[in-house]
């Protein structure tokens, strides 16, 4: 896969968590449609770039997003 691949997939998986939802693995799996690799991958890069929170409720893993408002300043 390539790495453009990855962030086309991440800045598709950051419009959906940008609701100001908490999503869980399954139910972005399900919205995107991405292969288990192809959306792992994309939350690692929003991971990485601090846009999304990772948590566990009731014993599954979810994300949401993190906005700091002064990370552009």
């Amino acid at each position: 896969m390539k790495n453009s691949n990855v962030k086309s997939n991440a800045e598709f998986i950051g419009k959906l968590i940008a609701d100001n939802r908490t999503w869980s693995f399954k139910e972005l799996k399900s919205a995107s449609s991405f292969s288990d690799m192809e959306l792992a991958l994309a939350l690692g890069w929003l991971m990485h770039q601090n846009h999304i929170l990772l948590k566990e409720e009731n014993e599954e893993v979810c994300f949401s997003q993190d906005f700091n408002p002064y990370q552009y300043l």
